[in-house]
């Protein structure tokens, strides 16, 4: 028989034996069977090196460790019964989780996946799995053990925090980066998060860009409003590298966003020569809301130079600043009517000129206008955003009746609830709302009488909010 008929041959019953157990089940005390003997003697049997083994088998038992095992392991760890087998393995093969040597770096994915798949189990091998964390240079190994960590939940920060404070930047790198995801993920206590907080920092002034990327990036999981990270993440905003400017401005704007000092050197950030750094800050801006108003003029120039990339968070900023943002509704408006405009772009700006709801004079003319406009989504971002004017919108009911009897249903939702808001101003469309509840009862009988009740009886209904939001 030929090496390759061999390895054919087991791998082709590997997943032969996979099918069978799969439809026929695992009896409750019965242990699978590979090639005629139990599944624990090819564990056993698999555990041996290279230096072991027949030549011709080697292969085929690489095979069965890639094809079969791990899948038939999966099935055993459904049989709580079943559980302390794996583990025995796992406990085989952990002395030398820490060796090193890419003879062992198979072997080390096999423990990674079998500790993965017994979750709680394999928790008396921490030491030994930290260690394989640090010893690999395979990222699938490393990957499959921060999965393990994820699955600990709360229980798998402890070893995260010993990896990231590991000699290695690798290392470091990759458990902040799991310890990033696992802390937005679950919840741990204010004093855990003291402590997290206080290992990530050290972190920050580490020389290697992808340490302080994943550093950063934790913090904004991390930390609280008022964090002292804030100084150390505002001194990263002249940082040489841009990614690293950029995943500072992006953490300021998660939790520092009450914190009006900020906004300044976020501003000064709109002028970079990096778009994504310009992107980010934006984007920063947004989540400060009000407070973000003194960056109104870099936040118009920044939109209006673009690209479309770092437009777009400018206009949303906008959008998120509100009244104080009125300096900008004569270049929104503008905006909105350029029919050589993204639909993107154009949406958005309607949607800005919602929640700014200022100089109606200027900004109702032009959400009129896009109204009309072939983009469906276009025209109901418009007649949102009409609704916040209120009764400032009066100018703009012909164009509301007219959306009552044509678009799509929830564009006539949209038009009548905006009706609503324009209150008594907008009596000369009941007659039209009324109609349009008859063609179609069931979706316009809601939307259709509370308009009627604002108009006919303002006081008798309390608007809803409405901040101008659309899905662009």
């Amino acid at each position: 028989m030929t090496l390759q008929t061999s390895i054919l041959r087991r791998t082709f019953a590997g997943l032969a034996a996979i099918a069978l157990f799969a439809a026929g089940g695992l009896g409750p005390k019965s242990e699978p069977q590979y090639h005629g003997a139990p599944l624990s003697f090819w564990w056993e049997e698999s555990d041996k090196g290279p230096e072991e083994c027949d030549p011709e088998t080697v292969p085929a038992f690489l095979a069965l460790h890639r094809d079969a095992l791990l899948e038939l392991g999966r099935r055993l760890v459904a049989r709580e019964t079943a559980g302390h087998r794996l583990l025995k393995h796992l406990q085989r093969l952990s002395p030398g989780l820490a060796s090193s040597g890419s003879d062992l770096e198979t072997r080390r994915l096999h423990a990674a996946q079998l500790a993965e798949l017994l979750g709680e189990r394999a928790s008396s091998l921490t030491p030994e799995l930290i260690q394989a964390f640090r010893m690999t240079r395979r990222s699938e190994t490393r990957e499959v053990l921060g999965q393990r960590w994820m699955r600990m939940g709360n229980n798998g920060i402890p070893a995260l925090g010993v990896l990231a404070q590991d000699p290695d930047p690798a290392v470091r790198a990759e458990a902040l980066h799991w310890l990033g995801t696992l802390l937005s993920a679950c919840h741990c206590s204010e004093s855990t998060r003291t402590d997290l907080a206080v290992l990530v920092m050290c972190q920050l002034s580490a020389g290697e860009i992808p340490v302080v990327l994943e550093a950063i990036r934790a913090l904004g999981e991390l930390a609280d409003k008022g964090s002292p990270a804030v100084p150390m993440l505002l001194r990263h905003l002249t940082h040489a590298a841009s990614t690293v400017r950029a995943a500072a401005a992006m953490a300021l704007g998660r939790i520092a966003n009450h914190d009006a000092t900020c906004v300044g050197p976020l501003s000064r950030l709109l002028t970079d020569s990096a778009d994504d750094v310009r992107s980010a800050s934006a984007t920063a801006l947004a989540q400060f809301g009000p407070l973000a108003g003194p960056a109104v003029p870099q936040l118009v120039e920044t939109w209006s130079i673009g690209p479309t990339a770092v437009a777009l968070p400018a206009i949303q900023a906008l959008g998120r600043i509100g009244p104080g943002s009125a300096e900008a509704v004569p270049d929104l408006a503008l905006a909105l009517g350029a029919t050589d405009g993204s639909s993107v772009t154009r949406s958005s700006v309607a949607v800005a000129l919602g929640r700014i709801a200022q100089r109606p004079a200027l900004a109702i003319p032009a959400l009129m206008a896009a109204t009309r406009d072939p983009d469906p989504g276009i025209r109901e971002s418009a007649i949102r955003a009409m609704a916040a004017f209120g009764p400032d919108a009066e100018p703009a009911v012909p164009t509301l009746i007219a959306a009552l009897a044509e678009g799509s249903e929830s564009g006539r939702i949209l038009a009548a609830e905006a009706l609503g808001c324009i209150g008594p101003g907008a009596r000369s469309a009941v007659p039209f709302l009324e109609a349009a509840q008859n063609n179609n009862p069931s979706a316009m009988s809601g939307p259709v009488l509370t308009a009627v009740a604002r108009i006919v009886r303002p006081g008798s209904v309390q608007p809803g909010a409405v901040d101008g939001e659309s899905s662009p």
